[in-house]
């Protein structure tokens, strides 16, 4: 299930209020880019909680050490099967963490 962009804080409307010099496809890619960032920084709580330090994290990912250091410092968002893997594997952390209560 995916959220309407307007349930998170950080994702702000372009156009919202009649604002902004475009109302096609650049408005949605900074959109998304704002969810991209809003979920990095969810998915750095969740492994910052939840992992003694990057190296772990990789490890129980299966993912380069780099990778998990930008996790880490909320710079990176995973790709999807690592989300599938938090919730299979984590399934109570990950919903708190990677669930929008706004």
């Amino acid at each position: 299930m995916t959220a309407p962009f307007r349930d998170f804080a950080c994702a702000e409307k372009v156009n919202a209020t009649g604002g902004g010099t475009s109302s096609g496809k650049f408005s949605r890619k900074r959109e998304k880019l704002t969810y991209r960032q809003f979920f990095a920084a969810r998915w750095g709580e969740f492994v910052r909680s939840n992992f003694d330090s990057p190296e772990h994290a990789a490890h129980v990912f299966g993912v380069d050490g780099s990778t998990a250091r930008k996790w880490f410092a909320d710079d990176h968002a995973p790709s999807g099967f690592v989300v599938g893997m938090a919730y299979d594997q984590y399934p109570d952390q990950a919903a708190q963490f990677l669930r929008s209560t706004k």
